[in-house]
């Protein structure tokens, strides 16, 4: 079910961030202020953007004005007869809250209000994410022939990329991770110009964007003869993310998702080398609720879309991480992501 706004009486939200203004607008302006009251939706830029911005909100019921200085907030605030200015505090400086005050309303927090309604994605909104998924599924199959010796992890960073984006993806989700070897036991490696030697792990974490919406896999093969350590612990890896598949639902607390797979861990001797949290959800930013971490308390519902990506490090040596992007149906772990997570060895 699509989650609302809370409105008190008389009141709005003063929605900045862009990813908000973005949700709440389907519109992706660089700058700008959205006002949304119980009955209404306005947009307010500057000149730079309000050409193209009333011309993008054409047929809509959204509303463009032309922003020239804070008064024109001002106006609008008395004019509809405001009290109470929600504001997301997770994304206002002190220097803008100040600033605020001059409007003489109340200001109250409505990040949370804001962050619950894009936790619960509608059709369009998973349609777009699966779409991502599966040009990065793509973009992986097609860098394998380029795993061999001698190639470069920004080589394959770039080549990522570059069918991403040539597929129809506006970017990359975020910076894509390439790493070779040791560098794999670090999980958020710069991917550099380390290249890749006989007998290594190769682990790649990347997504991209489609119409705003961000995919995230990670995938961790071996390149050469892999050791008993390295296939003992991929299948670890593995099975904790086929439990926590399995076993979260609709109704799974965030942190009993994050156990699910941390106790199988834990039984296995290996947990301590788990150094991060489950997951995370997956929409307009890369990393935005719900949180699968041992504090997460927020309730997994349908619709939801986020990571499920259990991992483990042993520095100096190597890392396995992977990851899915899922959703709930039927009350059901759904995988948006689909190509194998069985172990890959690429011989020389």
């Amino acid at each position: 079910m699509e989650k609302r706004l809370f409105f008190a009486k008389n009141s709005a939200y003063f929605i900045t961030d862009v990813y908000n203004r973005r949700y709440f607008s389907g519109i992706n302006c660089a700058e700008g202020f959205l006002i949304k009251t119980i009955n209404e939706t306005v947009y307010f830029a500057d000149a730079r953007y309000y050409s193209a911005l009333r011309e993008a909100l054409k047929g809509t019921e959204i509303k463009a004005v032309l922003y020239n200085s804070i008064n024109t907030i001002k106006e609008f605030i008395k004019e509809r007869k405001i009290k109470t200015l929600y504001i997301d505090y997770t994304n206002t400086t002190l220097s803008q809250y100040n600033s605020y005050k001059q409007f003489g309303v109340k200001m109250a927090d409505g990040s949370k209000s804001l962050l619950e309604c894009r936790q619960i994605k509608n059709k369009q909104e998973i349609e777009n994410i699966s779409k991502a998924c599966e040009i990065s599924e793509k973009a992986f199959n097609y860098v394998l022939p380029y795993v061999k010796s001698g190639v470069t992890e920004v080589a394959i960073k770039e080549k990522l990329l570059k069918y991403m984006v040539k597929s129809g993806a506006e970017g990359a989700s975020f910076d894509i991770i390439v790493a070779f070897g040791k560098n794999s036991a670090v999980p958020h490696h710069q991917t550099g110009e380390t290249r890749l030697e006989k007998n290594q792990v190769v682990l790649m974490d990347f997504g991209c964007v489609i119409n705003g919406y961000c995919s995230d896999i990670t995938r961790t093969i071996f390149y050469g003869q892999p050791t008993k350590k390295f296939l003992d612990n991929y299948n670890l890896v593995y099975n904790a993310s086929k439990i926590a598949k399995e076993k979260i639902t609709s109704g799974t607390l965030a942190r009993e998702g994050d156990a699910f797979a941390r106790d199988y861990l834990k039984e296995n001797g290996v947990h301590e080398y788990f150094t991060h949290s489950l997951g995370h959800g997956i929409g307009l930013e890369i990393h935005e609720q719900p949180y699968l971490s041992p504090k997460g308390d927020i309730t997994l519902q349908e619709n939801m879309v986020f990571s499920i990506e259990p991992g483990v490090y042993y520095e100096g040596e190597f890392g396995i991480r992977l990851e899915d992007t899922v959703t709930i149906e039927s009350g059901k772990v759904k995988s948006l992501t689909n190509c194998p997570s069985s172990v890959i060895i690429i011989k020389e």
